[in-house]
């Protein structure tokens, strides 16, 4: 969870899954009380999914799951970009 708006968050995830790999798509919606925006990447020959929400206007959500590509989870990856997004978002 970051202090930050929706879309400066979503700029830095952005910058962040650029850094270790690829975007090969992205996309916003809206749910019944939040924005959401959504991208997916490559990292290493995994899948990458964020979750980029807006839970307030001031606060967004992020969610970061990777599968390898022989299945499972790769945690310490995900870790990382999380921490990367944290990175991009000091100023």
């Amino acid at each position: 969870r970051f202090d930050r708006p929706l879309n400066v968050v979503f700029v830095a995830s952005k910058r962040a899954l650029n850094t270790y790999g690829d975007i090969t798509a992205e996309s916003a919606f809206s749910t019944a009380t939040n924005q959401v925006r959504t991208l997916t990447g490559l990292v290493n020959q995994s899948k990458v999914w964020m979750r980029i929400e807006g839970v307030t206007p001031s606060a967004t959500l992020v969610t970061v799951q990777m599968r390898a590509a022989v299945g499972g989870s790769d945690l310490t990856m995900a870790n990382e970009l999380q921490n990367r997004i944290a990175l991009e978002l000091t100023p």
